[in-house]
Formats: structure tokens, C-alpha cells, sequence
């Protein structure tokens, strides 16, 4: 369970090293990090205008699963428990990042 907790701890910083920079309009148009859907990767400006936009969902998403894995580290729960906290951290952190690409697209929309 315990590598399981640090892939967890590693997505969620992941996740805050991805939103922070979004945050300011400094995260460089890539396609490796960052919400890439054709409306945000369409320029330079729906990049920065739909991350900008996302940033409050990834850095909830970020802080949420990197605190919940911690936790999980830090108080080594029984397997059973250990697993569904597992589940509820990645299916919470799905949800956030979907929120956060929907907002993403939308911004971006109005661009261009």
C-alpha cells in the first residue's frame, strides 16, 4: 500500500507543479503538462487564458490528494480502509481535474 500512498503524494505534486505556474500565466504552451483539448491548445492565448481559469481546480486537486496521501503515510491504515481512502483520493482528484479542463475549454472559448 505504501508505494500506492507515494504515487498518490507524487500525482498531487504533480498536479500543484502543473497549477501554481498556471496560476501566474507562466506555465509555457508543451504538450506534456498542462490541459491540452483543441480549444486550449488552439494559441498562445486560449493556453494561458484556460489555465489561468483551471488553476483553482488543479491546485484544489493538487493540495486535496497530496494532503490525503500524506495522511494515508503518515497513519498507515488497515489495507482495507487504506484502499477505499485510495479510491476516494484518485476518484476526487479525477472529478477536480475534469472540472478544471471543462472550465480550461470553456475560457479558452472565449478567445480568438
Amino acid at each position: 500500500m505504501t508505494v500506492a500512498y507515494v504515487v498518490l503524494l507524487l500525482a498531487g505534486g504533480a498536479l500543484l507543479a502543473i497549477a501554481l505556474p498556471a496560476a501566474r500565466g507562466r506555465l509555457p504552451r508543451n504538450h506534456l503538462a498542462g490541459i491540452r483539448t483543441a480549444r486550449v491548445m488552439r494559441s498562445e492565448r486560449s493556453w494561458r487564458v484556460g489555465h489561468e481559469a483551471a488553476a483553482p481546480w488543479l491546485l484544489a486537486a493538487g493540495i486535496v490528494v497530496a494532503a490525503g496521501a500524506a495522511a494515508l503515510l503518515a497513519v498507515r491504515p488497515p489495507e482495507a480502509v487504506g484502499g477505499v481512502c485510495l479510491l476516494v483520493l484518485a476518484g476526487l482528484m479525477g472529478a477536480l481535474v475534469a472540472v478544471a479542463t471543462r472550465v480550461a475549454g470553456r475560457a479558452a472559448g472565449t478567445v480568438d
